[in-house]
């Protein structure tokens, strides 16, 4: 992500991360023993350097807007102006 590269995940079931992803077009998502469609997701992925550019791009914003340092310390932070 940091390196607007697109993500490639294979994750257990549950996890909110393919929401995520997905809803973010960050990467490509399958759940832990989907083996082929990690397979056709990869394939994809190297048959386009449009697609990847475009995930890549979205999966920094996705870091910036969602998993920095920054961001976090804003969200624990409203946490306690909400108990004034």
């Amino acid at each position: 992500m940091y390196h607007s590269m697109p993500i490639l995940a294979s994750i257990n079931p549950g996890n909110d991360l393919k929401d995520i992803l997905e809803n973010n077009n960050a990467g490509l998502v399958c759940i832990n023993g989907e083996d082929s469609l990690l397979v056709s997701s990869a394939r994809r992925l190297a048959a386009s350097d449009k697609l990847r550019r475009q995930m890549g791009l979205n999966a920094r914003a996705l870091l910036e807007g969602t998993f920095s340092v920054s961001k976090a310390a804003q969200q624990m932070l409203s946490h306690f102006t909400r108990m004034d």
